[in-house]
């Protein structure tokens, strides 16, 4: 019988400068565009209710990481970048907390 799931086995070590975040994730809206982290970062956390999950996952990610969670990424062949399918989040919250001077103003603080 194939295995449908061997690619979960395939576990490849990328650095965080290497990932793209995914213009065309379902979670962000698709008449806005996404440039730049803070514009990612504005449209993920535009509701009051997912700033507070997104700001507990930065605390999180900076106190306790474990990094058991994996981060989906695909190849793009004509780019030949890595793009973010699964772990969005995450991976902004690694960018931010990797560069604070990426985020908006109005978070950097935090």
């Amino acid at each position: 019988m194939e295995n449908k799931f061997g690619w979960l086995e395939k576990k490849t070590p990328r650095s965080i400068e290497q990932l793209r975040l995914w213009n065309e994730n379902p979670r962000l809206n698709p008449d806005e565009k996404h440039i730049t982290l803070a514009d990612f970062t504005e449209d993920l956390i535009a509701d009051g209710n997912e700033k507070k999950h997104f700001f507990e996952l930065l605390k999180a990610i900076a106190s306790e990481y474990i990094p058991a969670d994996p981060i989906i990424v695909w190849k793009d062949e004509e780019s030949q970048k890595f793009y973010v399918a699964e772990g969005n989040r995450r991976v902004l919250a690694l960018k931010l907390l990797n560069d604070p001077n990426k985020a908006r103003k109005s978070i950097r603080a935090y």
